[in-house]
């Protein structure tokens, strides 16, 4: 089976089901894993994926059944193993809590997706205790310690699983992920992107220690600085390397810029294949860029953003927020290529229709009056940034004394003028 990691707090899990619906419905069922790894029509390996798995095993895998009652279950999501098969998604939420209502609810999202393609859909409960010395992270007002959770992925997968897609809840999924897992990860702890059209991202870190002063930092320099929403894991090396131990000494000792995107890139330095911008390309960066000055740069990402196989809808650029929600840096609606895909899996999303189809409704009937609030708001925010009074202020005591310097200057000259 194919397994795939997200992890989310309770208020998140509604956008999880999406995306697992989402993954599940862009799953080419006309196909078997082999028809990415081989040409369907030579039995040659595809140049692009040259040292993949063979279809050992072929097939399917008929839908899990639920041998026991929800009562009778402790965490009814934890199905047993089904026997090893190839076909077959098994998803993993990492999370430091889950309702019983949740769990009914994937109960039913996966009975339902069983009947497209087979799969399972898996919680694991994480400790919060594991990451209390670490400052709590994210963009939205309630930070908390979710972002670290992938970082101890490993820890809830079986024993014999070599290769594991992690993603985050916020991803928005256009093809066929088994096209992903046929890549050969030989010489790699992962596979990523850096969300950017760029072919090559370089970064050279300095992060000052927690505890030591000035002189007390730490650098490194990679020739590619990924986004750590998306991976594509290599299991054996992340562990042999000791990928998470690394990256918890490293987000225990230094002050970083992206949380544990940071501890990662650091942990596997120039050991990450670039999957190029088609996979995890950030919707956000792509809105700034179509402001942008350089057209050469916005037509990239424009071409990046349409041809995409994976989008990130980070930030503010969130699949679920509606076009108003926040507005670019010119005003414009927060409105890109694929947008309204999420709205329709929303739909699709059994066992979660009341928190969803509510959700879609308001997206789809926003209209002149969210833009005109939106507008408001982010002019409310431009002028406070700016503080357009106080400004003004510091400009006329600053152009006071220039102007009296010029006064004189000018009185000099006039004097000397009469004189001559």
């Amino acid at each position: 089976m194919f397994h795939i990691v997200f992890n989310a707090d309770q208020n998140y899990m509604k956008y999880v089901a999406v995306l697992i619906t989402n993954i599940i419905h862009y799953t080419d069922t006309s196909k078997k894993y082999a028809d990415f790894a081989f040409h369907s029509t030579e039995s040659k390996i595809n140049p692009r994926f040259q040292h993949i798995y063979a279809n050992k095993w072929g097939g399917g895998q008929s839908p899990i059944t639920w041998g026991e009652s929800l009562t009778n279950r402790e965490n009814p999501i934890n199905a047993e193993q089904s026997p090893i098969n190839l076909e077959g998604y098994r998803f993993h939420i990492i999370t430091d809590s889950i309702t019983k209502k949740t769990l009914e609810q994937f109960h039913i999202l996966q009975t339902t997706l069983n009947d497209i393609y087979p799969c399972q859909i898996e919680a694991h409960i994480i400790s919060d205790e594991d990451f209390k010395d670490l400052p709590k992270w994210g963009y939205e007002e309630a930070q908390q310690y979710a972002a670290y959770y992938r970082i101890k992925l490993v820890d809830f997968l079986p024993k014999n699983v070599d290769k594991c897609l992690y993603l985050d809840t916020d991803m928005l999924i256009l093809t066929d992920l088994r096209e992903l897992f046929a890549l050969n990860l030989d010489g790699y702890i992962a596979a990523s992107s850096s969300g950017s059209p760029n072919a090559k991202i370089s970064r050279y870190g300095i992060y000052r220690k927690k505890k030591g002063g000035k002189k007390a930092v730490k650098s490194f320099e990679t020739n590619f600085y990924f986004c750590s929403g998306l991976m594509l894991i290599n299991v054996d090396k992340w562990r042999k390397h000791d990928v998470d131990i690394e990256a918890m000494r490293f987000l225990r000792e230094y002050e970083t810029e992206f949380a544990d995107q940071d501890a990662l890139n650091f942990a596997m330095r120039d050991r990450v294949y670039n999957l190029g911008e088609q996979w995890g390309i950030l919707a956000y960066q792509s809105l700034e860029a179509a402001c942008s000055a350089n057209t050469d740069f916005s037509k990239r990402y424009e071409k990046a953003m349409i041809n995409a196989k994976i989008l990130h809808c980070n930030g503010p650029a969130k699949a679920w927020f509606g076009a108003y929600n926040k507005l670019t840096i010119d005003f414009m609606p927060n409105i890109y290529p694929h947008k309204s895909v999420w709205c329709k899996m929303a739909r699709l999303c059994s066992g979660f229709e009341n928190e969803l189809n509510a959700q879609v409704e308001n997206i789809e009937s926003e209209g002149l009056p969210e833009y005109a609030i939106a507008l408001a708001r982010q002019l409310r925010e431009f002028q406070g940034h700016y503080n357009f009074p106080a400004m003004k202020r510091r400009i006329e005591r600053i152009s006071k004394p220039h102007k009296a310097i010029m006064m004189a200057l000018k009185n000099l000259i006039h004097r000397f003028k009469k004189h001559v």
